[in-house]
């Protein structure tokens, strides 16, 4: 036990930032975006294929225990690096991360108001904004701009940098997560098929203050990033992070790795800076408030690029009919059908199109013998019986044929970006029926 600590104080520090937690708003809407975020896409499958491919709550509740086991992470060495900031301060990064969020919903992570509340800070100690005329120091009174001037810089950035860090850690842990397929509608005017990845966390983190507890001397150099007035306290702060978008030529896969890469290294850099900040004044803080800003907008822009770029994966084939989704649980999954597969022939038959596909499945309906081309344009052969009932429930979802149905029509990316997706309808979606008694949805068998 530490000498001089008392830990029914630790205990009330804890349960002050509980209820700064509690009250702080940018916790509620950052869980209503997720619901809504995965609520619309929900939605928006139903009007693609038919079927609802993924589950909300199930999705929203993996990403509350992540996050809530990455903020227990953060906190810890948040603390051990020694970050401190005052209550004022996280009053003030969350409700700019609302405004922010008013203008455009990705920029409601938190590194962007704390690039800008940095850069604020700076650029009013380098006017001299809230000094004393007669002696040039540094005010001490308690307005707004007094404040500004005192932002604890090296302390958020290194926030900032932990945000970036807890950001790679839960993107790499959701590394093999391939998105739910959708459709959308390419620069001709083709039907291909997307990705849509959403993957936003909400991670609330504790952060020392000053407050009641006595805190023992360690060190000459800690806390590394600010100071303590007095004794020590515990602050409360929800980060939301994460990424999200259409991918029409990225591999979700890919996109999440270079994401995660790239956080990773930002985050290292951004805690370098802060900690330059806190030793060694204003000029780097400007430039860690510059970098945190272009470490959130960079990856973006790459992603843009790629996708400019890059030819859409998921088009319609003219070997024969593309995979794009596989229902979890389906026959089409235990037979090892997988997303971007073409299906060739079914029970011999040559199919080139949906109907077709539905046309050879009716020729024997107890067993499929599926011939498949894959990634690597290698042929195999997969198949196994079929029992009444399961014709028409096989889970494929497929690339439709024509652009005949409601498609995304333009890519985005970004922290909750896909809730700006509109799902255009260009004509009434044709019914393709297997048999009389059983009709299959669209591109869905």
């Amino acid at each position: 036990m530490l000498t001089g600590i008392h830990w029914s104080q630790v205990g009330l520090a804890a349960g002050r930032a509980v209820v700064l937690l509690a009250a702080n708003p940018l916790l509620y809407i950052g869980a209503l975006l997720m619901i809504f975020e995965r609520g619309r896409n929900n939605k928006h499958e139903r009007r693609f294929f038919g079927v609802r491919v993924s589950k909300i709550w199930r999705s929203v509740l993996v990403r509350w225990l992540y996050g809530i086991a990455a903020g227990i992470l953060l906190s810890l060495l948040a603390a051990g690096l020694g970050v401190v900031v005052s209550v004022w301060e996280v009053w003030a990064v969350s409700l700019l991360a609302l405004v922010l969020a008013a203008v455009r919903l990705r920029l409601v992570s938190a590194t962007y108001s704390i690039g800008l509340l940095v850069l604020v800070s700076s650029g009013l100690q380098w006017s001299h904004a809230g000094r004393d005329g007669a002696n040039g120091t540094l005010a001490t009174g308690t307005g707004m701009l007094v404040k500004l001037v005192h932002f604890h810089s090296g302390a958020w950035l290194a926030v900032a940098g932990l945000l970036m860090v807890g950001e790679a850690l839960l993107l790499f842990s959701q590394r093999f997560a391939g998105g739910t397929p959708g459709v959308g509608a390419g620069k001709r005017g083709r039907a291909l098929g997307v990705f849509v990845v959403q993957l936003s966390f909400v991670v609330p983190v504790l952060v020392l203050t000053s407050g009641p507890v006595p805190v023992p001397f360690i060190g000459a150099n800690w806390p590394w990033f600010g100071a303590f007035t007095g004794g020590a306290g515990l602050a409360a702060v929800p980060l939301l992070l994460g990424m999200g978008g259409t991918l029409f030529s990225v591999k979700p896969q890919a996109a999440v790795r270079v994401t995660a890469r790239n956080s990773l290294l930002a985050g290292l850099v951004l805690m370098a800076a802060g900690y330059a900040a806190h030793r060694f004044g204003s000029p780097y803080a400007a430039l860690g408030g510059v970098l945190a800003l272009v470490s959130r907008e960079l990856p973006l822009l790459w992603m843009r690029r790629q996708e400019a770029l890059g030819e859409p994966r998921l088009g319609a084939s003219p070997e024969g009919v593309r995979v794009l989704g596989v229902l979890p649980g389906s026959l089409a999954e235990q037979m090892g059908l997988k997303p971007q597969e073409v299906i060739t022939h079914v029970n011999q038959v040559p199919v080139h199109s949906n109907y077709d596909l539905h046309f050879a499945f009716d020729q024997n309906p107890a067993y499929a013998k599926l011939q498949v081309v894959d990634e690597q344009g290698e042929v195999r052969l997969v198949g196994g019986p079929i029992y009444s009932g399961e014709r028409n429930q096989l889970g494929l979802i497929l690339v439709p044929d024509p652009l005949t149905g409601v498609s995304y029509h333009k890519p985005a990316v970004g922290l909750f970006h896909t809730l700006y997706l509109r799902s255009v309808s260009d004509s009434p979606v044709p019914e393709v029926r297997s048999d009389a008694d059983n009709p299959a949805p669209p591109a869905t068998t």
